[in-house]
């Protein structure tokens, strides 16, 4: 059977599948009946009321201000998991309370067996999945769309970000200003949290509706429970950032933003030694500025100045074994922070999400890194907000003049301009469609680059959604007639996705096609000049009244991809199942058989030939993750199969490792070994990371890594080190002191790349 019969008959099995789905599919409000005497309006849905208070509270986790004695405290949650529509095991009551200055939310986490209570992370913005917490996502306009999420354990640790399409877009560097404080007793855990009015952003009126809902994770019993039930056949993913079927905050009279103006100044020395400095110590000395300006209530300006990002940690060392570039996450805050608006392609959590995608039109790298060199970022602006139906963002950049010396070569890359503008609008009840423009121009020379897309977003049911881009790039070309601006349909883009997601059935259809001549420049993109078809579905059903297994997962995808000229560039069919047990461990295993075209003979490494052709084979995984609640989690993923004309092993292993109080380690190491006719190598990587807290305001990190592959590293071994102690001396008032080492060592010297010592500090101001 010819691949084009194979993925027709895919659509047509998966079409049917989805519209079987929606007849077999249960009416997911059968699943949230509660108790009756729960407070509900018109629609359904679940609300509690906030309560004015004239004397502000002391926020310490205690919850004995009088104040609180007013305050309506609402209980009777549900779980989600792992028995959907049954009581919570445990009792959980949150209560509001307001006054002209905050929001304040109060929640009381009682506990049968508070010695059991799971708390390991007391760092700022850590994830704390694998501990008991608490979350909270507040829907300040009530547009059932964009909103604020709220995350502690009962150590108190804070970890915020913003939302946008239901959480498709979803930005945890948001770096909200709040104040939370808890605390563990015999009863359980207790929070206390104070959220600026000055924080949010939000419709001043007289009186005011927020959407509002919340949940709780007891990790021992891998039990997440809910205010206002979300179904799980909802979609998978769907849970808490679900806005459109949240409840309501009632109360909220009167409230005032302020904060029309933040700064965050900086002040940075210390002594550098680098191919910067020709490898001799220099001093460092710096000053900038990040400062937030409201415009209107729903508009906000940021500036940055001599922009620094000296606490950013080094990326993660990846081995690369395939012809093309890898991707690296965004961690730098300024371009984190609004990146949620930024994202292009209609299918949600872009390039800052950290996953990568096959076409990003706007990857935030691109500005002020140069082939992983420091491209100063002079100065920048950017507007993002919400004004009716329309979320816009504007962002302009200026790099400056760098020279990047490689061996016994110098390039110089010229000050360059980078303008981002990006439109969305809100459609239908939860769609979207958008614009976005992008511009690069060096400012000293006619060089540019532009690019254009367009993008949406349509969900045409609870479970069926449309989505896709088209997107075109123009920039000058040098030909025999001089300087032209290259225009045809070469050099265009675009991406149709069908989806259908419930708990029980997921699949997928999609087709994209990228022409030869397509250059996002402020993009990312792996390969041009291809057709790429693709499908998938999924069966995950959950075996009933089991007490060890939660949900079993049966899928099946492939994809094919060829050039303009119906040449076969790659292929794949893939059949994979898992098993999640419900202490939340997993296992699975896949089979894959893939092909790929080579049109050149490509030497993967140093006397490691891999000729031009066809090359099929198969390749054999399987993976297993622990319980995440225990004092020792780890995960083991190996891979054996074809790889072009041999064979390839992979293993990977991570582990987390708290059962030293205040103290956590992370270990991940990765080995691949290569059997090829001209004999065989082999790579590995290793990391480790190390916290100690002191306090949550206060906590050191020491994070090394090493890297054997020396066809990258000219013929020797890798070793990069960094060392951050971190004191949060005043709320988003920071101290830094960094420590970056990176070296090469083998044969002959041992080279240092860079060594930074620096100490950073921070200060917040807003009126």
């Amino acid at each position: 059977m010819s691949y084009r019969n194979f993925f027709s008959q895919s659509l047509l099995f998966v079409c049917i599948i989805i519209l079987a789905g929606r007849v077999w599919a249960e009416d997911p409000s059968k699943n949230s009946a509660q108790n009756n005497k729960i407070l509900r309006e018109t629609n359904g849905k679940r609300y509690i009321t906030a309560i004015r208070t004239e004397t502000p509270l002391k926020i310490d986790g205690l919850l004995n201000d009088p104040a609180w004695r007013t305050a309506q405290f609402q209980g009777q949650f549900t779980q989600r998991e792992p028995e959907e529509g049954a009581p919570a095991s445990e009792k959980t009551e949150v209560g509001f309370l307001y006054d002209k200055k905050n929001l304040y939310i109060g929640v009381k986490c009682y506990d049968s067996e508070a010695d059991k209570i799971i708390a390991r992370e007391m760092r700022r913005d850590a994830i704390v999945d694998d501990d008991d917490y608490f979350e909270l996502v507040l829907d300040t306009y009530h547009d059932h769309r964009t909103g604020y999420y709220f995350i502690t354990n009962p150590h108190g640790v804070k970890r915020e970000a913003v939302l946008a399409n239901e959480g498709r877009d979803y930005n945890p560097a948001w770096d909200g200003v709040w104040l939370c404080k808890a605390k563990i007793t015999d009863d359980g855990w207790f929070v206390e949290i104070a959220i600026p009015w000055k924080t949010l952003r939000f419709e001043e009126q007289g009186s005011s509706v927020w959407g509002i809902n919340f949940a709780r994770m007891i990790r021992r019993n891998n039990e997440h429970v809910y205010w206002q039930l979300i179904p799980r056949d909802f979609g998978r993913g769907a849970g808490l950032f679900r806005l459109s079927e949240a409840g309501s905050l009632h109360g909220i009279a009167d409230a005032k933003m302020g904060g029309n103006l933040e700064l965050r100044p900086y002040f940075l020395g210390g002594m550098e030694n680098d191919q910067n400095t020709n490898f001799t110590t220099d001093r460092l000395g710096d000053i900038g500025l990040d400062a937030k300006v409201a415009l209107t209530a729903n508009l906000a300006l940021d500036l940055t100045l001599n922009t620094d990002f000296a606490q950013v940690e080094a990326d993660q060392e990846q081995v690369n074994l395939t012809r093309f570039s890898l991707y690296y996450p965004e961690k730098r805050e300024f371009f984190l922070e609004g990146a949620e608006l930024f994202s292009f392609g209609g299918t949600g959590r872009g390039s800052w999400h950290g996953g990568g995608s096959d076409m990003d039109l706007y990857y935030s790298r691109r500005l002020g890194l140069v082939d992983g060199h420091e491209a100063r970022i002079l100065g920048g602006a950017k507007m993002v907000g919400k004004i009716g139906k329309y979320q816009v963002g504007i962002m302009n950049i200026l790099t400056d003049d760098v020279a990047i010396q490689e061996e016994d070569e110098t390039t110089n890359v010229n000050s360059t301009n980078f303008t981002v503008v990006r439109l969305r609008r809100d459609i239908l009840q939860r769609g979207t469609i958008g614009i976005m423009f992008l511009n690069k121009e060096e400012l000293h020379s006619s060089y540019f680059n532009r690019s254009l897309g367009f993008d949406g977003y349509l969900p045409l049911s609870l479970y069926f959604t449309i989505s896709g881009y088209l997107a075109a790039t123009f920039g000058p070309e040098e030909t025999d007639d001089g300087q032209i601006i290259n225009m045809s349909k070469q050099n265009l883009a675009g991406k149709l996705n069908l989806g259908y997601n419930s708990d029980l059935w997921q699949a997928s259809a999609s087709y994209q096609d990228v022409g030869a001549h397509f250059n996002p420049e402020i993009g990312f993109i792996r390969r041009t000049d291809f057709r790429l078809s693709s499908a998938s579905i999924e069966y995950s059903p959950r075996p009933k009244e089991s007490s060890v297994i939660r949900q079993f997962s049966y899928q099946l995808e492939g994809s094919y991809r060829s050039d303009h000229d119906n040449r076969m560039l790659d292929s794949a069919i893939e059949a994979s199942f898992s098993i999640e047990l419900q202490n939340s461990s997993r296992f699975s295993i896949n089979i894959q058989r893939e092909s790929e075209f080579i049109d050149y003979d490509w030497e993967v490494r140093e006397g490691f030939l891999i000729p031009k052709g066809t090359h099929t084979g198969y390749m054999y995984s399987i993976g297993a993750e622990s319980d995440k609640s225990r004092t020792i989690a780890s995960g083991i993923d190996i891979d054996y199969g074809s790889y072009y004309t041999g064979h390839q092993m992979r293993f990977s292993l991570n582990s987390t490792i708290t059962r030293i109080r205040r103290l956590r380690m992370e270990v991940d190491y990765n080995h691949n070994y290569v059997d090829l006719p001209e004999g065989s190598f082999h790579t590995n990587t290793f990391g480790l990371r190390m916290l100690y807290f002191f306090s949550t305001e206060l906590y050191l990190k020491a994070y090394v890594q090493w890297n054997d592959d020396k066809y990258y590293n000219a013929g020797k071994e890798k070793i990069v080190s960094d060392i951050l102690l971190r004191w949060i001396y005043s709320p988003a008032c920071n101290l830094y002191l960094v420590y970056n080492d990176g070296r090469l060592i083998g044969p002959g010297n041992n080279e240092i790349i860079n060594r930074t010592l620096m100490v950073k500090v921070t200060y917040f101001w807003r009126k």
